[in-house]
């Protein structure tokens, strides 16, 4: 099935990185979107697993390719899912070390023609602004509960784990 195929594109393109292969890498990444179309958890989890694993290779426009991919299988999903697709991919880029490719990565899907990632991602633009260096304050105008949003989304970049 197609979940299984997607999982073993994803698998040998780890193998790849760990062989310090980016271009095989990054080909079986995007093989492995594309098989995940119909399962929705494996497309965020597996895109967001690519995207950073290339990003913290220092392999960037390999990370950029999968980001366009990964916004092609997002208009091919039913009405409503590419919103939920998107956030729990950006959530899962969202720790300490993840800063700059999550921002890079919302800049682009905010700047999608995908009108359903651009809406789920609006309510996004303040924290964007603060790590793109802003000053936190822009935050005080913002609606109590986006701001409190807002804060619990900045609090995951700025928690590095100790240990």
């Amino acid at each position: 099935n197609s979940k299984t195929v997607a999982c073993a594109f994803f698998g040998r393109g780890i193998c790849f990185l760990q062989q310090e292969n980016r271009a095989s890498a990054t080909e079986e990444f995007l093989k492995a979107i594309n098989a995940a179309i119909f399962t929705p958890a494996l497309l965020h989890k597996g895109a967001e697993i690519s995207f950073r694993f290339l990003w913290q290779a220092d392999a960037q426009s390999d990370a950029k390719r999968v980001l366009r991919r990964f916004l092609i299988t997002l208009d091919k999903l039913p009405e409503g899912e590419a919103r939920n697709v998107t956030l729990q991919f950006l959530s899962g880029l969202a720790a300490w070390e993840m800063k700059t490719c999550w921002l890079e990565a919302w800049r682009a899907l905010i700047e999608s023609e995908q009108v359903e990632v651009k809406e789920a991602l609006q309510f996004l633009e303040p924290v964007a602004k603060v790590l793109a260096g802003e000053d936190r304050v822009l935050l005080d105008a913002l609606p109590p509960e986006q701001r409190e949003f807002s804060n619990q989304v900045l609090a995951r970049f700025e928690a590095k784990p100790t240990g």
